[in-house]
This record gives C-alpha cells, structure tokens and sequence, in this order.
C-alpha cells in the first residue's frame, strides 16, 4: 500500500514530534539517575538521506537505572552509563538508526521492538531492530 505524499509527510512529523517528545522525557529521567547530557550530530547513518546528521541527544554517566545492556535509545536520546567504548562513533551511528526507527515508528517501537525481542530469545543478534541499526556498530558482533 503507497500512502499519499501527504499523509506519508504528516506521519514524518508526526513521528518526529513523538520522538523528541520521548526524548526530553528520557533526558530527564536520564539526568535524574545521573547523566549528562550533550547533542551529537552523526554522520553516515543507515538509512538517513545523503550526507544527512542524524541529531541524538546522549545521556552518559547514568547509574543504570534507566537503560537496558549497554545503553538505550528512547525517541531522539540514547542513556548510557560511564563507559566510553558506548560513546563511540560506531556506537552512536548504531543508536543513531534507533532515533531513525523512532521517527518511524513513534509509539509502536516499543511494541514492536519487545515483539522482535520476544522472538528473538532475547539476542540482540537476531532482534530484526538491532540487526538493522548494524550489529558491528552496536557491539553485537
């Protein structure tokens, strides 16, 4: 099914607006267990047009709290905790295609994303999500 090119642009913004709505909320949560957090504009993100920067808010220092493995994207924010290895250029283009996946999904990722996680077994390694945001990038592989 093609969707109009109008209704294909509203759901664009109204995936991008759920996303940074997400993310601020993440970001505070994030700050309150601890974070920091600073914008990083990522070159070279699967999936993002050429020679777009896909904009990510990262929340680093956080005491655990408030993400999953070595980190989590919610909307436009990654939270992570101290290490440095998760600050890496190849793990924010990793984390960058998660923000991709948020504005195209908005709420549904979640859902979609547990599902994926469901049947994969939990390896991250076959969660269709993290195999498309690049397993290397992410420290799977």
């Amino acid at each position: 099914m093609t969707l109009h090119p109008t209704a294909t642009a509203v759901l664009g913004v109204a995936g991008r607006l759920v996303a940074e709505g997400v993310g601020l909320l993440a970001a505070a949560l994030a700050r309150a267990d601890g974070a920091t957090c600073r914008t990083v504009e990522v070159p070279g993100v699967p999936g993002a047009g050429a020679g777009e920067l896909v904009r990510v808010r990262v929340c680093s220092g956080a005491r655990g709290r408030t993400f999953a493995r070595g980190g989590t994207t919610y909307g436009t924010t990654y939270v992570t905790g101290a290490d440095a290895r998760t600050c890496a250029g190849d793990r924010l283009r990793h984390e960058a295609v998660h923000v991709l996946q948020w504005r195209r999904w908005g709420l549904l990722l979640p859902l979609l994303y547990g599902l994926a996680e469901l049947r994969a077994g939990g390896d991250p390694t076959r969660n269709r999500f993290e195999a498309a945001a690049g397993l290397r990038d992410g420290g799977y592989a």
